[in-house]
């Protein structure tokens, strides 16, 4: 099991980057609603998105050949087998890669700044690709995995739950990039906002993350006894870490935003942030690709 092979390594390296560009693309979504008001980091906000979606694309893609590949055994050519590509692409695999695709490139076309000149034609196409396009990235995570034949509840669970970490990790980025702004008492406002969102998001965060954990254990004692179980309770630390960090935030930073050298220590902040919730999708990543629900 490790280290990982080859093939493992590569579609390891692409399902955190799917769930990297997953979160950018919702959380970056979300986070032009919530810097709605200043205009001067929109731009940047889009291009955010952008990249995201693209980085999603390409890594769908990888994804799909780089399991064709590990399947053919060939090497690199054995990811371009027309046979193998031909039964894969009938499987839920090649569903999931087709539908991740097409929500990352709608959610990408959404981030395109339009140059008409109505503003209702602007926007309202906008709307529709951004919805359509979070809706069907989110139902890609059904598809595959070891959740894809799991009863409707638990589906919905999990996409509450991927939904939820999206918008909490993918606003990380921007709320960093807004704390380097000289308005202080714009970026205070900013996270007093965010932060009640947030207390909505880690509720739901939570609440589907014990479920999924409670249904896909068969007890407490799994968590040190399978690899599993080991991996997710690794997750659950990395987490627990990450609350008390956004706690520290919201309670003692945010509110002390106007004294001198608070937004220098915001911004280191979201930045330790930003790599514990990095090691988070890593750790998922592994649980995933190389461990598996087989492994408890």
């Amino acid at each position: 099991m490790w280290p990982p092979s080859i093939w493992e390594f590569l579609t390891l390296t692409c399902k955190l980057l799917i769930y990297a560009s997953t979160a950018g693309a919702v959380g970056g979504t979300f986070s032009v609603r919530l810097l709605a008001h200043h205009s001067a980091i929109q731009i940047s906000m889009r291009r955010y998105i952008r990249w995201s979606c693209v980085a999603g694309v390409a890594a769908s893609s990888a994804f799909f050949f780089f399991q064709v590949g590990a399947i053919a055994d060939l090497g690199l050519r054995g990811m371009f087998d027309a046979d193998l590509i031909g039964i894969l692409i009938q499987t839920s695999n090649g569903s999931s890669a087709f539908t991740r695709t097409a929500g990352f490139a709608m959610m990408g076309l959404a981030a395109v700044e339009s140059i008409s000149t109505s503003r209702f034609r602007r926007i309202a196409p906008s709307i529709c690709l951004t919805i359509g396009g979070v809706v069907i990235l989110l139902y890609s995570f059904t598809t595959s995995g070891h959740l894809a034949n799991a009863d409707v509840l638990v589906q919905f669970t999990l996409v509450l739950h991927v939904l939820t970490v999206s918008l909490w990790v993918g606003s990380l980025y921007p709320l960093l990039r807004f704390s380097r702004t000289d308005e202080l008492s714009s970026i205070q406002q900013i996270m007093h906002t965010f932060g009640k969102v947030a207390n909505w998001i880690v509720l739901i965060l939570l609440s589907c993350g014990l479920l999924l954990a409670w249904l896909l254990l068969e007890g407490v004692s799994d968590l040190v006894t399978t690899d599993y179980g080991r991996g997710l309770g690794v997750k659950v630390i990395l987490v627990v870490a990450l609350l008390l960090m956004a706690a520290r935030n919201k309670l003692r930073l945010t509110p002390a935003m106007l004294q001198p050298g608070v937004g220098a220590r915001l911004s280191l902040a979201i930045r330790i942030e930003i790599l514990v919730a990095l090691l988070i999708l890593l750790t998922t990543a592994i649980i995933t690709v190389i461990i598996g629900t087989e492994a408890i």
